[in-house]
């Protein structure tokens, strides 16, 4: 028998490099064919890197959960808010609320995302904790670890692995955060989503399906129904997903900026049914941070010299 391949590779040797004035981005492929063509293996370069990443974050994760949730039966934080969420908690999923926890803005969340999660928690968690409230607290430890883990892998992917490990420790490790992280209240859980957010829209390729920009917002509203400063992150991650497309310089980039618009008007939507729910249920009842959204509309959040002239006059009266 005749070794075919043999001459196949003899006579790429003398044939002209055809590969020769493609761009880079077309002679990666040509390669590719080519050595499927030879019978060569190709390089699993990738596949060894992401192999590494994954069993990092599975490190990370697993040491940040402890370092949170450590003595939590002992340390956990137990105040009247802690208090009123784990009893809604406690309820079954009929009874849980349509409207976010009560806000120090006036009103409610925009949304249950918070109670959502808080439930889900009771319902995974509790029994292995006689359902106290500490598994709370565990809950939102465990969501925080979840958006580390993630947020690691998605910078990974966009520089060396050990400078994406120290980022996410940094974030991790502030006292701050380490703080209230496996407390039940809804600021943490609000910034465990948008670390989810953020991560899921730092993978998102140019052509990404449009069911991963769905659920990348997903995570950006429900951060935003879980606390109103999310929305700090939330509105030009939103800006971002829709406008991604034009970046690339497709002749398909007005087509696909216009099905991203869609689908966040619909994802939106849909995650503000309670919300829409709940106001037909009982429309006299405050919902949504009322106090802020009146300060941003009155635009007074936009002068930089209102906060102060109220600190220092009050600052004034006292020494009077």
């Amino acid at each position: 028998s005749r070794d075919w391949s043999s001459d196949v590779c003899s006579s790429d040797l003398h044939a002209p490099d055809v590969r020769h004035g493609l761009s880079p981005r077309e002679t990666i492929p040509a390669r590719m064919t080519l050595s499927r063509a030879l019978g060569q293996p190709e390089p699993r370069r990738g596949l060894d890197d992401r192999s590494v990443h994954a069993a990092v974050a599975v490190v990370l994760f697993a040491y940040v959960l402890v370092l949170r949730t450590y003595d939590v039966a002992s340390t956990f934080l137990m105040l009247g808010e802690q208090a009123r969420d784990w009893t809604i908690a406690l309820g079954s999923l009929t009874d849980l609320p349509l409207l976010g926890a009560p806000s120090t803005a006036g009103g409610r969340g925009l949304g249950p995302a918070y109670y959502w999660l808080l439930w889900l928690g009771r319902v995974v968690i509790g029994p292995f904790t006689d359902n106290l409230p500490h598994a709370g607290g565990m809950t939102v430890a465990v969501l925080q670890s979840i958006g580390d883990a993630w947020l690691f892998v998605a910078l990974a992917r966009r520089m060396a692995w050990p400078l994406a490990l120290a980022a996410s420790l940094l974030i991790a490790s502030g006292p701050f955060d380490i703080a209230i992280s496996s407390v039940i209240w809804n600021p943490p859980v609000a910034d465990a989503l948008i670390k989810m957010a953020l991560a899921s829209a730092l993978m998102l390729a140019p052509h990404a399906p449009l069911w991963r920009v769905g659920q990348t917002l997903a995570l950006a509203w429900m951060a935003l129904q879980c606390h109103l400063s999310a929305a700090f992150v939330a509105a030009p991650l939103v800006a971002g997903l829709v406008l991604q497309p034009l970046v690339d310089g497709a002749n398909d980039r007005v087509r696909r900026v216009i099905q991203r618009a869609v689908v966040v008007v619909t994802v939106i939507l849909v995650l503000q049914v309670p919300f829409v729910l709940a106001l037909l249920r009982e429309p006299s009842a405050p919902a949504g941070p009322t106090t802020a959204i009146a300060n941003i509309t009155s635009g007074q959040a936009f002068r930089p010299f209102f906060g102060l002239d109220v600190v220092t006059g009050e600052i004034g009266r006292a020494h009077v």
